[in-house]
């Protein structure tokens, strides 16, 4: 009996190695096409990375803006703009007390890096959600978000 089960064991691994090898052999691979940016990014496909995120401390906030100016650093072009998708934690109700302060935090430090390697136009940006009808954004999730809740920038 064991002797059966150590032998199909065996066996499909050794079918599975050779639909695997077998595959390679008679797949034929196509290139995928390729962006050259090795001159910068053009206008035309101007680039907006976001970063989603949750809104939990001051420490963690300072920790995000920080993040943020370091992926701007390694990768300045005129048309790569960066930005924070905050969130709130999950609360049976749409506001909480330590919210208002996350969020002007956050907002006072996109500011500041605004300020800081400002180009003729803002290069940072941020994006928070708001808790929809008072429901926890576990429940309520993207799609009541973008229905019924706001946005704010």
């Amino acid at each position: 009996m064991i002797t059966g089960i150590l032998s199909l064991l065996c066996t499909s691994q050794l079918a599975v190695a050779v639909v695997n090898w077998l595959a390679t052999l008679l797949a034929i691979p196509l290139p995928l096409p390729r962006m050259d940016f090795s001159k910068g990014i053009p206008p035309e496909s101007r680039t907006l990375a976001v970063v989603p995120t949750m809104l939990t401390s001051a420490q963690g906030i300072e920790n995000l803006i920080e993040a943020l100016e370091v992926r701007f650093l390694a990768n300045r072009d005129d048309n790569l703009h960066f930005g924070l998708l905050t969130d709130f934690q999950d609360a049976s109700v749409e506001t909480l007390p330590e919210d208002e302060p996350l969020l002007l935090l956050a907002r006072q430090r996109i500011q500041e890096l605004n300020k800081k390697y400002w180009n003729e136009k803002a290069i940072f940006f941020s994006f928070s959600t708001v808790r929809a009808d008072g429901m926890p954004l576990k429940e309520s999730g993207w799609a009541t978000n973008a229905r019924g809740g706001s946005w704010q920038t």
